[in-house]
């Protein structure tokens, strides 16, 4: 799934965006232990979501 279709599941179920930064990182956590790959993909996360958050 791709971080655009992510980022609308989570608005989805709710449309906050911290619920939307939670749950993806919590998705992360499953994926991988590494907070750097972690951290660098959050920064990807948030980069897409605050388009989304400014309208």
């Amino acid at each position: 799934m791709d971080l655009q279709a992510r980022i609308e599941l989570w608005k989805s179920i709710d449309p906050d965006p911290e619920f939307c930064r939670r749950a993806e990182r919590e998705m992360l956590l499953l994926s991988c232990a590494d907070e750097d790959w972690i951290s660098a993909r959050m920064r990807d996360f948030e980069e897409a979501l605050a388009p989304e958050t400014a309208t």
